[in-house]
């Protein structure tokens, strides 16, 4: 009864976060570009690459397709140490306006090999001239209307910077479906918690800041030795800086696909890559909110393991877990809808014990370290 009364207590907490999430998600209007003359906003996309030969066309395939004036866009790619032919991919485009960077060549003297992501993002940024820019990944497609949404979301709202959604595509079997299944989750909460100004949250594969914030914030200084976090915690340091001016752009022109890590390994490296920010966040919002869904997972994953060993408490667990599944269904129904993933959510339940291992195993690994990203072990 004593691990019952704990889940039972933390639920409740967890069930008024979920209501507010879901009232916040009410809230949002979503937006839309209009299609007048005369966008003047020049934007820099600034896309760091590591071993992505088989997808780097496709992205720059779709950048370079922008229903945005030609004159006002500039892409950036930068190089990270690839052990593949992305460079010899991205060249073949630089006839059409791709600015290549390598990171090595650019940053001689330091670490080179050992600098990651944000490395690769500064690079391109020095050398990149837009007033708006924005960051994606090598291995996302991006709709015709993407700039062009961003930069109107921009302009119509003053924000100096800029999240937007993501989405996983091509679920190809169950590991891919639990994993859009989480990271639509992930989505949705980051657009509410942006929205409605209750912290800091964002996804670097679709992320815009105008230079002149980046700036002001001296960009990825002071977080620039942690080796994940060139969202989040770029968006904290703006986020104190320009306080209300982060916007969340919640339009389906401006959403940003890409395809989940194939493997199990790929997924867990992936997950425990980014929990490993965690204990950088400066948000205390953040930080319960962070405590308080691992706890909830902890003490169901806890009480189910007992229910293995007590089989009477069976009827206990199983009343916890559908009022879970149930809150937290009553948030992601209208998220799925936002992406069109519905038919997904009938996996939901049943991979909820699935959740529950990967939020403990993820989060605890998480702080430990090191992991490998990209065939490079970072720490």
């Amino acid at each position: 009864m004593t691990l019952f009364a704990a889940c039972l207590s933390l639920l409740a907490a967890y069930t008024l976060l979920m209501a507010r999430y879901r009232s916040g998600w009410r809230r949002i209007r979503p937006f839309e570009a209009g299609r007048e003359p005369g966008a003047s906003t020049t934007v820099s996309v600034v896309v760091p690459a590591r071993n992505e030969e088989a997808r780097i066309k496709g992205c720059l395939d779709g950048i370079l397709g922008q229903d945005y004036p030609k004159d006002l866009v500039e892409t950036v790619v930068v190089d990270d140490h690839s052990e593949d032919d992305t460079s010899g991919r991205v060249a073949a485009l630089v006839s059409e306006g791709v600015l290549l960077i390598s990171l090595g060549e650019s940053i001689q003297g330091q670490n080179a090999g050992a600098s990651g992501k944000k490395k690769a993002l500064e690079a391109g940024i020095a050398r990149s001239k837009g007033e708006l820019i924005v960051t994606t990944d090598a291995d996302c497609i991006h709709p015709p209307r993407w700039i062009a949404t961003i930069a109107g979301f921009r302009e119509k709202t003053g924000s100096v910077m800029v999240a937007a959604p993501v989405r996983y595509i091509r679920e190809r079997s169950l590991l891919d479906v639990f994993q859009s299944l989480d990271f639509m989750t992930m989505q949705g909460i980051t657009a509410v918690s942006v929205a409605e100004g209750l912290h800091a949250m964002a996804n670097g594969a679709n992320l815009a800041f105008d230079r002149t914030a980046y700036e002001t914030v001296n960009g990825y200084s002071g977080i620039d030795k942690i080796a994940s976090g060139d969202d989040m915690l770029l968006m904290e340091k703006v986020w104190n800086s320009f306080p209300g001016r982060v916007g969340f752009c919640l339009s389906r022109d401006a959403v940003v696909d890409t395809e989940p890590p194939r493997s199990l390994k790929g997924f867990l490296s992936q997950r425990i890559r980014w929990a490993s920010k965690a204990g950088f966040y400066r948000g205390w919002r953040i930080r319960m909110v962070l405590l308080l869904v691992y706890l909830v997972n902890l003490a169901m994953l806890a009480y189910l393991l007992y229910c293995i060993y007590d089989p009477r408490d069976w009827v206990g667990w199983l009343s916890l877990l559908l009022a879970k599944s149930t809150v937290e269904l009553v948030f992601l129904w209208p998220v799925a809808r936002f992406f069109g993933k519905e038919r997904l959510l009938a996996f939901f339940v049943p991979l909820q014990p699935l959740h529950m291992i990967y939020i403990v195993v993820s989060g605890f690994f998480g702080q430990l370290g090191p992991y490998s990203w990209k065939g490079r072990v970072v720490k």
